[in-house]
């Protein structure tokens, strides 16, 4: 990463930062007590999900979710780690990758001017790791987007309606 990237995205990290403060200094002001409590634990939760994020040990992966949202103008995405520990050096720069493909694939289904809201979630299942992404919204030709997706060796499923998408992979 550029030392120029790194710069930008501190930049976008430090907005969004403030705009959650200014809005629980918004509330304080406003003696709006069970409103301050409701976006102090929110933002305490995104930090502590951050926090599992960049345990991961995989620091490709981890700029590429910090910087999803600013990177990608027709999708937004959350995230959430179940997991206690993993360790995800070996397959970082491959799951990065996987990723960006598959947000290729899903941009060449999307309608204009549309904002697809996804989650990207990280959990143990059956002693194996895996992840799913889901985007709420429609896609064009679904089928055809499904029957690409599907044939990537690394996905696992993919199941797709008129409320979005869900694509799970198998990761360890």
């Amino acid at each position: 990463m550029r030392d120029e990237e790194v710069v930008d995205m501190i930049r976008h990290y430090r907005h969004d930062l403030l705009n959650h403060l200014q809005l629980i200094q918004g509330y304080a002001q406003m003696d709006k007590l069970d409103k301050v409590k409701e976006k102090t634990t929110e933002l305490l939760d995104d930090l502590l999900q951050e926090r599992k994020l960049s345990n991961l040990n995989g620091p490709n992966f981890t700029l590429w979710m910090m910087n999803f949202n600013s990177t990608y103008d027709s999708f937004r995405l959350s995230y959430e780690i179940d997991l206690d520990h993993a360790d995800f050096s070996s397959i970082d720069r491959t799951l990065t990758h996987h990723c960006e493909e598959i947000i290729k694939e899903l941009h060449k289904h999307i309608l204009d001017e549309q904002i697809y809201n996804g989650k990207l979630s990280i959990y143990k299942q059956n002693h194996s790791v895996r992840m799913m992404i889901r985007f709420e919204g429609e896609f064009l030709n679904q089928q055809e987007l499904k029957s690409s997706l599907v044939n990537k060796p690394f996905i696992q499923d993919v199941d797709m309606n008129e409320q979005g998408c869900s694509i799970r992979l198998r990761l360890m």
